[in-house]
């Protein structure tokens, strides 16, 4: 059975959906009260949640899974352990391959790229040689969704790289986010975020609540405090 892949016009465009990328999956209840439409942890877990996004972290194509709707392709790629998984972009696109064979009916979200540069190529040059490969291999335009990362201290950065983001194509999911501040401003958290909502089809802050590992950073980000009673920063998301 073959996807039917069909011309990017405007009809794909549609109403925002906010979401959490979730580092505790093991607070459930977080999600109501942030009000989320959508969630996605780095795996692809057994969760029963119709919100639930699952993700091949490491592009490789689990076996006896059923078609998802949406499947968050890669993380980070232009970035190492324990943030990212490396995958150049034209590797990416061999194994994209195989995942749309087995999946044919699934809408991929390929790349959530690192924003910044890592000395593997910031997202915006890594989302514009995967779109060029993909092209060369496969014949034909690439017709899914991208996604990518943002984290910032100045909000005005953090703008212009979704606006960089979009110019390199127009159907993206902001796929993590948040404001790379010791002590987070509440204004501009809340500017960045409607932007966000605005700009892209959904958007994914981080976290709920970090949970201390290798992968956690360090500044507030945390939308949910160790009592489950949403932070200030919590409270402004559950609002949008």
């Amino acid at each position: 059975m073959c996807k039917i892949f069909l011309p990017l016009i405007s009809f794909y465009r549609k109403a925002p959906g906010k979401g959490l990328a979730m580092a505790s999956p093991q607070y459930p209840n977080d999600l109501e009260l942030l009000k989320i439409k959508w969630w996605a942890t780095w795996g692809w877990g057994s969760y029963t949640d119709e919100r639930y996004v699952p993700m091949t972290r490491d592009w490789s194509c689990p076996l006896g899974k059923i078609d998802p709707q949406y499947l968050l392709v890669g993380n980070e790629p232009n970035y190492v352990e324990p943030y990212g998984f490396t995958m150049s972009p034209e590797h990416a696109v061999i194994r994209l391959h195989t995942l749309e064979l087995e999946y044919p009916f699934t809408t991929m979200v390929v790349g959530n790229v690192s924003g910044d540069n890592h000395g593997m190529g910031d997202g915006v040059w890594w989302l514009t040689r995967f779109l060029q490969y993909y092209e060369d291999y496969n014949g034909r335009p690439f017709s899914d969704i991208l996604g990518g990362h943002s984290y910032e201290y100045e909000p005005q950065k953090m703008l212009a790289q979704f606006d960089k983001y979009l110019a390199v194509y127009p159907r993206m999911w902001l796929t993590e986010y948040n404001l790379a501040q010791t002590t987070i401003n509440l204004e501009e958290f809340k500017l960045v975020t409607k932007e966000a909502l605005k700009k892209f089809e959904r958007v994914a802050c981080y976290t709920n609540r970090q949970d201390g590992g290798a992968s956690s950073l360090p500044y507030p980000m945390d939308l949910i405090d160790k009592d489950g009673n949403p932070t200030d920063i919590g409270k402004i998301y559950a609002k949008l």
